[in-house]
């Protein structure tokens, strides 16, 4: 993940369509420019390239661009309880965090018929 992108954000954003209307809102306009919190990521990998399963740094919400290959997207309601997509105790391995871990161990139960 590279955090200091915003360095070349404009030679970036030259490249990218326009913003869509419904993100043009940017409420870190209102943080200091003196020390504006780190919000822009770029990741980039090989084939199989994943991250562990996370919440956006400060809670935010991203806008994510493939640029080649595809992304796999596990989205459950907000009232999911987190014992059923979470793994539970004794399943994965020291990386318990990483994506492919729960797609392994937890993904299959989530497609099952009879999964609540």
């Amino acid at each position: 993940m590279e955090k200091k992108l915003h360095k070349r954000i404009n030679e970036i954003r030259a490249k990218v369509r326009s913003v869509s209307k419904f993100f043009k809102d940017d409420l870190f306009c209102y943080a200091s420019e003196r020390r504006p919190p780190s919000h822009r990521w770029f990741g980039m990998g090989p084939a199989r390239f994943g991250t562990a399963i996370y919440i956006d740094p400060l809670g935010t919400h991203a806008w994510n661009a493939v640029i080649s290959g595809q992304r796999c997207w596990c989205l459950f309601p907000p009232d999911t309880p987190e014992s059923l997509v979470k793994l539970k105790p004794g399943e994965g391995c020291e990386h318990r965090s990483e994506a492919i871990i729960w797609i392994i161990f937890v993904y299959p139960k989530i497609r099952r018929s009879d999964w609540p």
